[in-house]
């Protein structure tokens, strides 16, 4: 699978802990069983979806409200379940998922025609790649077997806050996160704001590899190295040598000489107020929009820009600041007043 990772858009999720905590050292025998642990106690309880679970009561249906929860029994089948309202998850490192939501229902089991019948909600394989531990799980959110075609991979570099995530749905995002949060020990996830199809290219993002290259190819601070024109001719005049100079010293302070991580895209979401009379935002909705860029390599792009005449330099920072501040999803609005306090309020 990490031969094809390229093929899977992988995002980035950041781990973190209370600033007055000591960073432990994880051991991998203890991460893989911690792992399995919590997945496996929450996807025992996890709720199923409508229709999946039958009952014979009486041979009539028999649906009743129990505490928020409502419960439906139908005159076929062997096996009951109690389905329940989506519920909503806080993130604890709780290691045996005791402080995790409870629930009626258990993995799918029990009698068809004299046999017993069990399928386990979700599988799980390890393999360790490089300094990488790769996971892979598959889920089942119905009485059939979890679904092998559509996996969720999860790499994670141990001793380390970062995951990388690809395929995962929003239904079983909670149960993943807790179990990543309990075996590695960690507090608080979120997400990076961070996406791309090229693994590697995340992972020198976030690891801060891509400074390590600027530095080998720059053996001579910036200001010792001048622009020297493609075409080396005397007959050859070249007009706003200067300029050029500028731009290509500007370019180079950037993004360096030295290869860039590759990033498929970049989307900036807008939402701004109407300029105008006094009240006028409050009466007509902000105006939103949504700005993609998409390459094969968009930060190459962006570096290309200013050379070649397209975009004055220095390129705006939020096309720049990409790679410094590890994302590519950036949200821009208007800069709201500070609300005055209770003090000054009352002065």
């Amino acid at each position: 699978n990490h031969s094809n990772a390229k093929k899977r858009t992988w995002d980035v999720y950041q781990m973190s802990k209370p600033t007055d905590s000591e960073m432990n050292h994880i051991d991998v025998s203890e991460f893989k069983a911690r792992f399995k642990k919590v997945i496996h106690s929450v996807m025992k309880n996890w709720p199923c979806r409508k229709g999946a679970w039958f009952s014979s009561h009486q041979g009539r249906r028999d649906p009743r409200v129990l505490g928020g929860h409502w419960l439906c029994r139908r005159a076929t089948g062997a096996c009951h379940l109690a389905l329940l309202k989506r519920p909503t998850y806080s993130y604890d490192s709780s290691p045996s998922g005791a402080n995790l939501p409870q629930y009626n229902c258990g993995s799918w089991s029990g009698t068809s025609q004299g046999r017993s019948v069990e399928h386990t909600r979700v599988t799980i394989h390890f393999k360790d790649f490089g300094d990488a531990m790769w996971i892979r799980l598959a889920w089942s959110q119905t009485s059939m077997k979890p679904n092998q075609y559509k996996p969720t991979f999860v790499v994670y570099h141990t001793q380390t806050p970062y995951i990388f995530i690809s395929s995962l749905s929003s239904t079983f995002r909670p149960v993943l996160c807790q179990a990543l949060l309990s075996a590695a020990k960690y507090s608080h996830i979120q997400h990076m704001d961070l996406k791309s199809r090229c693994l590697d290219s995340l992972k020198d993002i976030v690891f801060k590899r891509f400074n390590q290259n600027l530095q080998t190819y720059h053996p001579r601070p910036l200001q010792e190295r001048n622009y020297v024109p493609s075409i080396l001719d005397p007959r050859v005049t070249y007009e706003n040598l200067k300029e050029k100079e500028r731009v290509h010293y500007l370019t180079r302070e950037t993004f360096g000489d030295g290869p860039l991580p590759e990033l498929d895209h970049a989307s900036y979401r807008l939402e701004t107020t109407f300029k105008g009379e006094p009240g006028i935002a409050e009466k007509i909705e902000p105006l939103r929009c949504v700005v993609k860029f998409s390459g094969p390599n968009l930060l190459e792009s962006i570096r290309s820009l200013a050379p070649s005449g397209v975009a004055e330099a220095p390129i705006s920072s939020l096309l720049t600041c990409i790679p410094h501040k590890a994302r590519n999803i950036f949200k821009i609005s208007d800069r709201r007043p500070l609300q005055p306090t209770s003090s000054q309020a009352t002065n």
